[in-house]
C-alpha cells in the first residue's frame, strides 16, 4: 500500500512538472525583405504616349530657320514659329522590344521681312511613322528608369510651298521614367532625315523631345 502510495505521488509530481515545462524555442526565421516590383513595362504591354516635337519638322520652310515642334526662331528679323503634337501606341513583343507606329500632325509660321515689306508663309504637315523600339530598363534592372532607342520610317505630306510629299528616316535616343506602374514621363533626343519629293532637297534636323507615356 505504501508503494503504491509513492508511485501514485512520483507519476503525479511528474505529470505536473511536465505540464509546467515550456515547449522548446523555435528559432525564428528571419523575416522576408518584400520585393521591389518594376515600375517598367514587360511582354504583352500596350504602350500609348504623346509627345512633342513630332516626327517630322518644317522643312518646307527656310531650311536655315526650320523649328521642329514647338518653338520660335528669330534670324535677321524673320521669325519662323512651329506647333506640333505627335501621338503613337506600341506593343511590347518582350520586355526589351517593342513595335509600334505614330501620326504627326505640325505647322509651321514663317514671318519674312524683305526690305522692309512683311510677308508670311505657312506650312502644314502630316505624317506617320512605323518604329521599333528598343528598351533597356529591365536589360539594366531598373525600377523606374528605361534608356531606349527607337528608329522609324516617315512618311507625310506638306502643303506650302507646294504640295509635295514628304519620307525619311527618324532615331530617337531617350529614357523613359516610369512615375509608377502604368504611366510616366518620356524624354528624347529625335535625329530625323527627311526628303521632299518635289525638289529632291535632304533635310536633317534635330531638337529635343518630351512627353507622356501610358501602358496597360
Amino acid at each position: 500500500m505504501i508503494r503504491f502510495s509513492v508511485v501514485s505521488l512520483c507519476v503525479a509530481w511528474a505529470s505536473s512538472a511536465l505540464a509546467q515545462t515550456p515547449p522548446p524555442a523555435v528559432p525564428l526565421q528571419p523575416e522576408a525583405r518584400p520585393q521591389r516590383e518594376s515600375a517598367l513595362p514587360q511582354a504583352g504591354d500596350v504602350e500609348l504616349v504623346l509627345e512633342a516635337p513630332p516626327i517630322l519638322n518644317s522643312t518646307n520652310l527656310n531650311p536655315l530657320q526650320a523649328v521642329r515642334g514647338l518653338g520660335v526662331q528669330t534670324t535677321n528679323g524673320n521669325t519662323t514659329v512651329g506647333l506640333g503634337l505627335n501621338a503613337g501606341a506600341g506593343y511590347y513583343l518582350s520586355d526589351v522590344f517593342e513595335v509600334g507606329g505614330a501620326v504627326a500632325i505640325d505647322y509651321g509660321q514663317e514671318e519674312l521681312n524683305l526690305g522692309g515689306v512683311p510677308s508670311n508663309s505657312g506650312a502644314f504637315e502630316f505624317g506617320l511613322e512605323p518604329f521599333i523600339k528598343a528598351n533597356f530598363g529591365r536589360v539594366l534592372k531598373g525600377l523606374h528608369f528605361s534608356p531606349f532607342v527607337q528608329l522609324g520610317v516617315i512618311g507625310g505630306m506638306a502643303t506650302a510651298p507646294v504640295s509635295t510629299g514628304l519620307f525619311g528616316f527618324d532615331l530617337d535616343l531617350g529614357v523613359d521614367f516610369l512615375i509608377s506602374r502604368g504611366w510616366g514621363i518620356t524624354a528624347f533626343i529625335p535625329l530625323s532625315l527627311v526628303d521632299q519629293t518635289y525638289d529632291g532637297n535632304s533635310i536633317f534636323t534635330f531638337g529635343l523631345g518630351y512627353g507622356l507615356v501610358t501602358y496597360f
